[in-house]
């Protein structure tokens, strides 16, 4: 998380919070075992029409088979997300979807293709972070519109393989990190806020209530941490907003 107005650079803050309950807790719907069953037949049907798809030779020719395959597996996506996940019964705050980024690295291009390298913020031996990656999430630019001062930097790795785990929590992300936090410090033109999943969906919930001040103000903004002793009234949502205290 990044707040590209501030002048110095601050690690996480830390955040007083009190809690009220201006909701009541509510009773969602969860899908029958016949609306399971429909939702299954039609998974089904569009999975066969994906395969039959393929046993058409002058389809797949095409140009509409690849995007008819990209809108089907969308399809298939939205529909599982939202019954077999229970997304469509949830409450709306959880219907939100971090992005991470997504961009062109031409820097990081293959130099026997002359082609760019697909930046999605992955982690890896192979892809290790760097400045140059670094600027690349930056200016991928995720946020909240309207807030464009709060840029969020979402990470990721996949299996965690001993191979890449240097450039994750080994000396290879720590000389990463000084690089970055040695950037802020000269330059002036960014604060970096380290952030938890939790922490951070508060404060893009902060972001897209317009709420002034730091991302790091809202640790505690909306989802209380589950290791929080304080107390949650009886059939109350709890709500927080945060107090940054000095360090």
């Amino acid at each position: 998380m990044m707040d590209t107005h501030a002048s110095t650079t601050n690690l996480p803050d830390s955040a007083e919070a009190q809690a009220y309950a201006p909701h009541a807790e509510e009773e969602h719907a969860h899908p029958t075992w016949s609306t399971y069953w429909k939702v299954a037949l039609i998974l089904f049907i569009i999975t066969v029409a994906e395969v039959w798809a393929y046993y058409i030779p002058s389809f797949v020719a095409s140009r509409g088979f690849v995007p008819t395959l990209l809108i089907l597996s969308a399809l298939k996506f939205g529909i599982v997300v939202m019954f077999y996940m229970h997304l469509k019964y949830d409450h709306r705050l959880f219907r939100v979807l971090f992005t991470g980024p997504l961009l062109f690295d031409w820097r990081g291009s293959w130099p026997q293709l002359r082609m760019p390298r697909l930046e999605d913020g992955g982690l890896s031996a192979k892809r290790p972070p760097s400045l140059n990656r670094f600027r690349n999430w930056v200016r991928a630019g995720v946020g909240v519109r309207g807030k464009s001062d709060w840029c969020f930097v979402k990470l990721y790795c996949h299996g965690f393989f001993d191979q890449d785990q240097p450039m994750m929590i080994g000396d290879g992300m720590r000389r990463f990190l000084d690089e970055m936090l040695e950037l802020a410090e000269r330059s002036g033109e960014f604060r970096v806020h380290f952030a938890t999943a939790r922490e951070a969906f508060n404060m893009a919930m902060a972001a897209v209530d317009d709420q002034p001040g730091e991302p790091g103000l809202y640790r505690d903004y909306k989802l209380r941490s589950i290791m929080d002793s304080k107390p949650v009234p009886s059939g109350e949502a709890a709500y927080l907003t945060g107090k940054a205290s000095s360090q």
